[in-house]
């Protein structure tokens, strides 16, 4: 949508200027690795890219109804699977299929990351793909009705193709997702036991579950005259059933219950000999020589001697040494971090230490709601400031929030794309900027968009008369732009416009001082002496004033008469935005 601007203009020559506007339900944007934008997220909501794909939200109207629709687009921000469904499930790594189900439809379906379908099943609910395989359920109306008339489901699993590996018909139940290769499931009238990723049954359906039993690092926990132990893939005891509760293992430790009920918790080795005694009221199986343990609700961390590392005096400890290499805490509100020896540390120092996507992260502050992103060295990656920040991904891109009172660049994506996305090659390719002269910045509280020659100073302040302004210079050796928009105390009628642009044009001229590129400042005091003293200098200028509603807007463009040809594409790069 176009929109003609009332524009007041100082130049060599005659210039007609229009601006163009577009809308926004929300400042969300994705990022690249420089803090510039590379696609402005104009849905009402988005989630970040996994597997070269993000799931987006747009609001669509039906005769007399409203309703949310769901889709995705691809690294380029092109609405590659078109927002038709009203249920979508994410594409997760490694796995290029996903379920969706339109709006009437009553069954899910499998399509690819083109949003092509994908085998010819359809289903009435659908679980998360895990080695390659998901869950998949079917109503049978044939069974008694229960729960308010709902009705029991047949489980079964596909694969990625779409082909059923275990028919729901096949009477099978138990575990929603296979591991490490199988699924633990049962028959009426049996035990438990475990199915491969071909259907086929490799532990027998005679063993009684000692809780949610999958396997493990080639383990599974199993029960037998009410105790449990670990049954290997060929269904042979490697460790002995001998307490009653075991909770889980990790790091050659099982996490046993030593009381008569689901407490005292302790660790045993894998011959069922004490190692930690039973004292916590909960605790977690050792993950990287660390385990989080809790008594009297209140959370710590031990290490496999049974030492305490971090005192149990937290409401919630999150032990990340394995996955991020540093340990994080939370009380009210407030998250604390610590090292592996249990020292306290910076959020940037931990986070730092951490495996990371581009080698950058975020930092939020929960006081400004502002957050910044941060290099592995510790430093600031950029100077943006965003309210909203999310963790970059494989893809090379963060999702943010932008905040109002901020501007920000515009870039490309850095990142090549996965080689078997080639459509968004082609994209990119498509999307390059035909020139890096200007560099784009939007700000939205001033409601603009503006191009500006290499890098930029930009000041949120306010003018001599105390009314809020933006002000945008460029650093270039060759070429000066300044950026200025004022926040007027009142609207400018369509009628007074034209006076009110002239006005503001001739105190403009009258007190714009500018500067040769090596001499003192001047001052101006009409347009002919701004002409006849910059023509001598070698230096042509373009002067652009406009007026929205609140705003006033000026653009003034200073450079040597070699590089002028450059003022028509930093005018076509001038755009309001509502």
């Amino acid at each position: 949508m176009k929109s003609t601007i009332a524009l007041f203009m100082l130049v060599c020559c005659c210039l007609v200027a229009a601006t163009q506007q577009s809308k926004y339900s929300k400042n969300f944007a994705f990022i690249n690795t420089k803090g510039e934008i590379v696609i402005d997220a104009k849905y009402k909501w988005v989630t970040d890219f996994e597997n070269g794909r993000a799931k987006i939200k747009k609001y669509v109207v039906v005769g007399n109804k409203a309703y949310y629709n769901y889709g995705f687009i691809d690294v380029t921000g092109k609405e590659v699977i078109p927002a038709i469904y009203d249920k979508v499930n994410d594409f997760k790594k490694g796995v290029d299929v996903t379920w969706v189900r339109k709006r009437g439809d009553d069954k899910f379906i499998l399509i690819d990351k083109n949003g092509n379908r994908v085998g010819t099943g359809a289903y009435h609910k659908v679980g998360s793909w895990f080695d390659g395989m998901c869950q998949v359920k079917v109503e049978d109306k044939t069974r008694p009705a229960y729960q308010q008339g709902k009705y029991l489901y047949n489980e079964g699993f596909v694969n990625t193709k779409g082909e059923v590996i275990i028919d729901p018909a096949e009477g099978y139940f138990g575990a929603p997702a296979y591991s490490d290769g199988l699924v633990c499931l049962t028959k009426e009238n049996t035990g438990y036991g475990f199915l491969n990723t071909n259907g086929d049954v490799v532990v027998p359906l005679i063993y009684k579950q000692g809780g949610f039993a999958n396997f493990e690092d080639g383990l599974a926990r199993m029960s037998k005259n009410g105790k449990t132990g670990l049954l290997d893939k060929a269904g042979d005891w490697v460790v002995e059933p001998f307490y009653k509760t075991v909770s889980g293992f990790g790091d050659s430790l099982l996490t046993v219950s030593f009381g008569s009920s689901y407490n005292n918790f302790g660790y045993c080795d894998f011959t069922n000999k004490v190692v930690i005694k039973g004292q916590y009221d909960r605790a977690s199986s050792f993950e990287g020589g660390f385990a989080e343990v809790t008594k009297n609700q209140k959370q710590g961390i031990i290490n496999k001697k049974g030492e305490i590392v971090i005192p149990l005096v937290h409401e919630i400890i999150y032990n990340d040494i394995q996955e991020l290499g540093y340990f994080r805490a939370l009380n009210d509100r407030t998250w604390t971090y610590y090292s592996k020896e249990g020292k306290e540390i910076s959020e940037i120092e931990a986070k730092s230490r951490g495996n990371h996507h581009q080698n950058i992260f975020p930092v939020f502050n929960l006081d400004t709601k502002t957050g910044h992103y941060y290099s592995t060295n510790g430093q600031k990656a950029f100077d943006y400031t965003y309210c909203k920040t999310g963790e970059f991904t494989k893809e090379g891109l963060a999702l943010v929030l932008l905040c109002d009172d901020m501007s920000y660049p515009r870039g490309q994506l850095l990142t090549e794309p996965a080689t078997d996305i080639p459509e968004a090659k082609e994209n990119i390719a498509n999307a390059k900027p035909t020139t890096d002269v200007l560099m784009v910045y939007e700000n939205r509280k001033y409601k603009t968009s503006f191009g500006v020659p290499e890098k930029v100073k930009v000041t949120d302040g306010s003018d001599s008369y105390g009314r809020p302004q933006l002000k945008v210079e460029s650093l270039s050796s060759k070429s000066k732009v300044t950026v200025v928009v004022s926040t007027l105390k009142q609207k400018i009628k369509p009628d007074q416009t034209s006076a009110a642009l002239e006005k503001a044009g001739n105190r403009a001229v009258q007190n714009m001082g500018t500067k040769e590129l090596s001499s003192e400042p001047i001052t101006i005091s009409n347009e002919k002496a701004i002409k006849k003293i910059l023509e001598k200098n070698g230096i042509r200028y373009l002067y652009v004033i406009s007026i929205k509603e609140t705003l006033l807007y000026q653009w003034i463009f200073l450079a040597a008469k070699e590089d002028f040809d450059g003022h028509l594409e930093f005018l076509q790069s001038i755009h309001l935005i509502d």
